[in-house]
């Protein structure tokens, strides 16, 4: 995808176009191109799963433009079945608890999951495609000590991809024999034996 992508020239109007398509195709300069010598692609800096951003402090909040993201060959298919303009996040609690995952004032239908696991043989543990209007939210019961990653892709690749503004908070539960007060007031009881 690289090689076309960074050899390819948009003759007419940018984008497709009724009289030249999408553009000139140099096979030569595709076949003999070699990935990442050339830095013709724009970049997003968690655009890639080894490289993604932490969801640190709480609550959190990202917004980046996600217009030059890519899909790699082993980003799973999220809910929604796509995979394009994928971006990648880490969170690894310190407690046991709920994490609350939202995509709202993103630009562009979002599709967002939590996975475990290495990368090419991730498992999900939930995932959101949405939940108001094009935005998705998730919340997610994870455990103290285990790291999770979050992805965040475009629901379509034609015209996929904008403003992704991502929020993040993590509520940890109270310790066992422990309990809130009430839904209003934040305060937790704990009782012994």
């Amino acid at each position: 995808m690289e090689a076309l992508l960074c050899t390819t020239h948009d003759l007419g109007t940018a984008g497709r176009d009724n009289y030249y398509g999408w553009g000139l195709l140099q096979a030569d300069t595709a076949v003999n191109y070699i990935p990442g010598t050339n830095a013709c692609l724009p970049t997003v800096p968690h655009d890639d799963f080894d490289t993604p951003r932490m969801i640190t402090p709480q609550p959190y909040t990202d917004i980046v433009d996600t217009a030059s993201a890519t899909s790699w060959e082993d980003d799973p298919a999220a809910c929604a079945g796509d995979k394009f303009r994928t971006v990648w996040y880490r969170f690894t609690p310190t407690a046991d608890g709920t994490l609350h995952l939202d995509t709202l004032g993103s630009t562009y239908d979002t599709v967002l999951a939590v996975y475990t696991g290495a990368r090419g043989s991730l498992v999900s543990l939930g995932c959101n495609d949405n939940t108001s209007g094009t935005a998705s939210a998730l919340d997610i019961t994870l455990a103290a000590g285990q790291s999770y990653s979050v992805g965040v892709s475009s629901r379509e690749y034609e015209g996929g991809g904008g403003t992704l503004t991502l929020h993040a908070s993590f509520e940890t539960f109270p310790p066992p024999g422990c309990y809130p007060v009430s839904e209003t007031v934040p305060i937790i009881v704990c009782t012994t034996k």
